[in-house]
């Protein structure tokens, strides 16, 4: 399911509320949902009451399972009552727009920009380890390579794995070699393997079903902080935080189809 995002209050410069929905989805694409709870100055900027009881009835339900709740970004012009009503609920959760924010495009740059922290940047970089991690991963998922036990049916053999894109390719060697050294840090924990490559048994790989919601929600944010669930994680993830003297474009790498299995379910 996408990221729901609700815009509530209005602007000293009135705007239209679809195009500015318009604008954010089409530059934030399918994994977000954009609303515009507006208020305006003839209302004492209080938005429409049937909308904001149904508003506030939401924000106070525990989402179902896969949905994520909405982020609820709170506009400077927003009757004050209105407003504590909404930061009772939401408390530190809430997030309040700057005030100097007066008409639409300004609040579209904002919403979209790094600093307002809801919507990733467009461009995806990583140094050779990280990308690494992520194509091992995005190559399993492409496959749909992932089941509960070792008695499951959905593999990618390891030469497949690490002889292929995304992992191999011939403009990015480091890249195959540090996905070497990752799966065996993998193993367990994000990943399963049977098989070995000594005899008729090739060696086997598959994201563990346990873990297959984290990792999908690490690619829809483009983010390792997902992976934060699992502490025996935590040694790899400070080995991906590298200081990198080149970086790959993962935004490129990463194919739609990856996303397409990412979005399922999500």
């Amino acid at each position: 399911m996408p990221q729901k995002i609700v815009i509530i209050g209005g602007l000293v410069a009135d705007h239209d509320r679809a195009a500015l929905i318009a604008k954010l989805k089409a530059a934030s694409g399918p994994d977000y949902d954009w609303d515009w709870l507006k208020a305006g100055p003839t209302e004492n900027w209080r938005p429409p009451p049937k909308l904001f009881k149904s508003f506030l009835w939401t924000i106070q339900q525990e989402p179902m399972q896969g949905q994520h709740s909405p982020k609820v970004v709170i506009l400077h012009c927003l009757n004050g009552d209105c407003k504590n009503q909404v930061f009772r609920i939401l408390g530190d959760d809430g997030i309040l727009a700057p005030r100097e924010l007066a008409d639409g495009d300004a609040l579209v740059v904002w919403l979209l920009a790094p600093e307002a922290s809801l919507v990733p940047s467009r461009e995806w970089n990583a140094g050779p380890k990280t990308t690494a991690f992520f194509c091992i991963l995005a190559k399993l998922l492409r496959n749909r390579s992932f089941n509960k036990d070792m008695h499951g049916h959905y593999w990618t053999r390891e030469a497949d794995l690490l002889g292929q894109a995304p992992v191999y390719v011939d403009s990015r060697p480091e890249v195959r070699g540090e996905a070497v050294s990752l799966l065996r840090q993998m193993e367990g924990i994000l990943l399963l393997t049977k098989g070995g490559n000594q005899g008729t048994t090739k060696k086997e790989w598959s994201i563990k079903m346990s873990s297959l919601s984290v990792v999908k929600q690490a690619f829809l944010t483009r983010s390792l902080r997902p992976f934060e669930v699992f502490k025996s994680l935590e040694p790899l993830m400070h080995a991906l935080e590298e200081q990198p003297t080149k970086l790959y474009p993962l935004h490129s790498i990463i194919s739609e189809r990856v996303l397409t299995v990412c979005r399922e379910g999500c």
